[in-house]
């Protein structure tokens, strides 16, 4: 576990961020899988998670070819 965690630091200090990203969001669960979602005021809606952005938010592609990014604890995954 330790080799793993210095060699993330490794590809953090070479400033790395591109195989950083990659190699999370092959980790992310339930990725280009249909998912549903509920917002915080209960709505629900379908979509299919792509990756993150570069800040940190949850990408989704949602019906009509729409994307949006949704920040942390602004949207719930209901399975």
């Amino acid at each position: 576990m330790l080799k793993h965690i210095e060699s993330y630091l490794k590809l953090l200090e070479a400033c790395n961020l591109d195989t950083l990203k990659k190699e999370y969001e092959a980790l992310l669960f339930r990725i280009k899988k249909p998912s549903t979602f509920k917002t915080l005021d209960n709505q629900t809606f379908s979509g299919f998670i792509e990756g993150v952005t570069d800040d940190g938010k949850l990408k989704l592609l949602l019906e009509d070819d729409i994307r949006e990014a949704y920040d942390l604890k602004e949207i719930q995954l209901l399975y």
